[in-house]
Formats: structure tokens, sequence, C-alpha cells
């Protein structure tokens, strides 16, 4: 499969991960994850504005514990706190319940996944823009839970005084066992408009 990767702040986003994963010293989890703490602070940095943590609660199912600010800016709301389904819309919602179920029905139900998917947001001007988002799991030990960390940005830039509605269409999906090697899929396009020769180190 052609990979997929359309921002190169994603693509960094699954370099960070990856590495993090494959050079793990100690592995708490058990399951060859990494604790957010093992991942490096220092190249996280240029990508925390649009960081969101999702944890999994008994009574309230996924929500976020954290919405960076870049997100928050970009919805024009900070939706730490509220159900992680709140940012998608009704169609979507459907979609990540089925996807993930059935994921789980042929990998097992604690099997951690990496998700990305591509989609649409309308903007508060009318205007209707790309958008990518890359979820990763991660350990925590507090309670021995896996968690998970996500990055997500419009693949177009807001005007000023613009945000989007916080109704997410997922249009493409693609889902992959955690502790698996990096599918090929995972990584930039070359033929993306958002990449350049920069990019490449």
């Amino acid at each position: 499969m052609d990979a997929k990767i359309q921002s190169p702040d994603t693509a960094s986003f699954a370099d960070i991960w990856y590495c993090s994963r494959d050079t793990l010293q100690d592995d708490p989890s058990g399951i060859g994850i990494p604790t957010k703490s093992a991942l490096p602070l220092r190249s996280m940095v240029p990508l925390m504005p649009h960081i969101a943590l999702v944890k999994d609660t008994e009574h309230t199912g996924l929500q976020y514990t954290l919405f960076g600010t870049g997100l928050a800016a970009d919805f024009g709301t900070d939706l730490t706190g509220k159900p992680f389904l709140a940012s998608l819309a009704d169609a979507s919602k459907a979609e990540f319940v089925q996807t993930t179920k059935a994921f789980h029905e042929n990998r097992g139900k604690l099997t951690p996944f990496v998700r990305l998917t591509q989609g649409s947001a309308e903007t508060s001007s009318g205007r209707i823009l790309k958008y990518e988002s890359l979820a990763f799991p991660y350990y925590e030990p507090s309670d021995k839970s896996v968690r998970y960390i996500l990055h997500a940005m419009p693949l177009e830039t807001l005007t000023f005084g613009e945000a989007l509605a916080p109704c997410i269409q997922e249009h493409e999906i693609w889902l992959h066992e955690a502790a698996d090697a990096r599918p090929a899929w995972l990584a930039q396009d070359i033929t993306s408009p958002l990449f350049s020769l920069s990019d490449v180190s």
C-alpha cells in the first residue's frame, strides 16, 4: 500500500512514537508500547499544540484528558474533559465504533492500535478543509491502562477569526496493530502538496 500521510508534522509524530517503541529500555506495559514519559519531550515540542490525550473511562467512554492549545484555537473551544466522540460527525462516530469493534474482534479486545484518519471539517466561514489525525497508544503506569496520544490538524490554513466546527467527517481510516512493524502506508506521501525536500533530513 502506498504512503498515506499528508502532513510532515503527522509523519514526524509517527517517527517519534516508533523510535520510542523500538528503543524501549524497559517495558512496564508488557505489550511493547511506551509510557508517555518515554516519549522524547524535546522532539515533541513543535507538535504539542496539536496533541491530545485520550483515556477510556468506565462511565463515559473515551474522553479527552488534554486538548492542545492549537486544537483549542482551531475549534474555538477546549474539549478537555469532553467525550472523544464529541469531535466527530454522527456518521464518523458510528464508523469509529464499528471499525474499532471489528479490529478488537479480529485482534483481541485489549490489543492496542495505531489509527490514521483523513477527512474534512467545515469552518465558521463555510469553507471545507481537509483534516488529518494519527493516534498511538501509550501505557499509563498509575492505573495500568492503555491510553492514546493523538496528533490532529487541518491540512489547510485557517484565516484570522476562522474556526472549525467540532464535527470532523472521517473519510479514510486505517488501523494497525501497535506491536507490529511500522507499515509502509504510515509514511509521508511525497506526492502530497504539503511535502517538500526540506522536510527530508
